[in-house]
């Protein structure tokens, strides 16, 4: 009777004790896939952020090269014009034929058309790199 007592204790202990073995073994598992899942959230999370900086200093590079770009075709206008100021200073005449003239007009709306498309470049890479910025 006395070992009977005992065995049926040890018994309970052990169901007791698997019982709460199988819950742990629950939890751990519930733990693990939840930190597997962060792991991949952070290094999708790090992706990201790595291309979104790429992204930024390639619109800079972008911003900077058209904003030199427009300084650049701003001083061959100043020259340009500066050239033609000091030729008629000197004297000068401007007589062109009309082929002359349709020329100069074609160049003028190319540098027009050229200028407008920097201006419209530099907007777009200004404001990318406003939205890229944190």
């Amino acid at each position: 009777m006395v070992f009977r007592a005992r065995i049926e204790d040890a018994k309970r202990l052990k169901e007791g004790s698997e019982g709460r073995i199988s819950v742990m073994g629950t939890d751990i598992q519930k733990a693990v896939a939840d930190r597997q899942r962060a792991e991949a959230a952070k290094r999708k999370s790090d992706e990201m952020l790595t291309k979104e900086l790429a992204l930024k200093k390639e619109s800079e590079s972008e911003l900077r090269d058209a904003q030199r770009q427009l300084a650049a075709d701003t001083e061959r206008a100043d020259a340009a014009a500066r050239r033609i100021a000091s030729l008629h200073k000197e004297g000068a005449q401007t007589t062109l034929g009309a082929r002359d003239k349709d020329e100069i007009m074609k160049g003028m709306e190319e540098v027009q058309q050229l200028t407008s498309e920097t201006d419209q470049l530099t907007l777009q890479l200004k404001r990318r790199n406003c939205a890229l910025a944190p």
